[in-house]
């Protein structure tokens, strides 16, 4: 049961970070420029095929404009929209 709820989460966190890139008109090569981060990891990040340590949320989160918190409230919104549906 915790284990889905993680999954939830992560995929969640992989479409909150495309559709926060993409409301900004970023590519993920800007993105990954700005977070100093590589676009591989960026899209493996999109594609929940990797994890984000919390310095890359710090990062990801700044390079966006929003606070860790906003970003991960929206971040639980929608794991929690995913949840019910």
């Amino acid at each position: 049961m915790e284990q889905s709820r993680i999954n939830i989460f992560l995929k969640a966190f992989a479409a909150v970070l495309r559709r926060e890139r993409r409301s900004r008109r970023l590519t993920q090569q800007e993105l990954a420029r700005m977070a100093g981060k590589s676009v591989r990891y960026v899209s493996f990040l999109e594609t929940n095929r990797h994890q984000p340590t919390l310095e890359t949320l710090k990062l990801l989160s700044d390079a966006l404009g929003l606070s860790v918190s906003s970003f991960l409230k929206k971040v639980e919104d929608e794991a929690e929209k995913s949840n019910v549906d």
